[in-house]
């Protein structure tokens, strides 16, 4: 398949206040022998050329999923602005993005539509990123921020699974220089699956990588996670893996859109944020005042005191 490097995740730093998702699911989920998302196969596969911006690139897909599912218009969204912004709060200038730096991006700014010029040689490097990023996008780049994210058990398939359910996830993968997503190998029925070296200790690592799962089945007895990657459509499967269980996953991130049902209401009405809430009169306390405070702004934009 070739040489696709450099890969660009880095392993994330503890941030305080981060739960595990399963936290966040109001009841067991029983998880069928597969599963396909359907809007992930009708978004656009993004290509990061020669550059890091491999977690830019995932955390953009999956917020423009969330805007399919919100019903709101397909906009391509800018990954090289995530990956500009992430590295500002951070204050980190190497190459290479923690998903931690791109989640903070997203709650704090959004992501700007995606020029179609936008992933060139001159944005490449952290640097260019952020030249090629100026403050005036931050205005367009708001109406597409979240509510927040938080990481998924990667080692706990039926978390993963749930999560994936709900919307798709960012996961981190090591890349090694045999096997693996660099090189995939035929299923014997056109599809195309990421197998881990079978000497797992001894392997050599390039670097890891950040993908998006959004879905899985079993095949030949083994649970095989589909990614969407960032390589451009004539990877794989049109731009799509097969992961197999057994290939080790380093992070799971999930925008937390996917298991709280208060963000169903970030672009809608003051009136359908409170039926909601009457209508789910279990819901907890916090989640509750939460989406009073947006009916509140809401109110406020519509009378013209105040932005949203």
């Amino acid at each position: 398949m070739g040489i696709h490097g450099p890969y660009g995740a880095r392993r994330s730093d503890p941030r305080p206040g981060l739960a595990d998702h399963r936290a966040w699911t109001a009841a067991p989920v029983t998880l069928p022998a597969e599963y396909a998302d359907p809007i992930m196969p009708t978004l656009a596969v993004d290509d990061q050329a020669g550059s890091d911006m491999c977690m830019g690139a995932a955390s953009a897909k999956v917020r423009e999923w969330w805007r399919v599912k919100l019903g709101l218009p397909r906009v391509p969204l800018s990954f090289p602005y995530i990956y500009a912004r992430g590295h500002q709060i951070a204050g980190d200038t190497a190459e290479g993005m923690q998903a931690v730096w791109a989640m903070e991006a997203l709650e704090r700014y959004g992501a700007c539509a995606l020029a179609e010029d936008a992933l060139q040689p001159s944005t490449e490097t952290v640097a260019q990123a952020e030249a090629a990023s100026p403050p005036s996008l931050d205005k367009d780049a708001a109406e597409n921020k979240i509510a927040a994210s938080g990481p998924v058990d990667p080692h706990d398939a039926a978390a993963l699974g749930a999560a994936i359910m709900h919307a798709p996830v960012i996961v981190i993968i090591p890349v090694y220089a045999s096997m693996g997503v660099e090189n995939p190998v035929q299923d014997g029925f056109g599809g195309w699956v990421a197998l881990p070296p079978a000497d797992l200790a001894n392997a050599q690592v390039d670097g890891l990588h950040a993908v998006v799962a959004h879905g899985w089945r079993t095949w030949n007895g083994h649970l095989q996670r589909r990614l969407r990657n960032s390589w451009g459509a004539g990877y794989a499967m049109g731009g799509d893996v097969w992961l197999d269980a057994s290939h080790p996953i380093e992070e799971a991130w999930s925008m937390t859109c996917a298991l709280d049902p208060r963000c169903v209401y970030l672009h809608q009405t003051a009136a359908q944020a409170r039926a909601w809430a009457a209508a789910h009169p279990d819901v907890p306390a916090a989640w509750r005042a939460d989406l009073e405070a947006y009916a509140l702004r809401q109110d406020a934009a519509a009378a013209g005191l105040g932005c949203t």
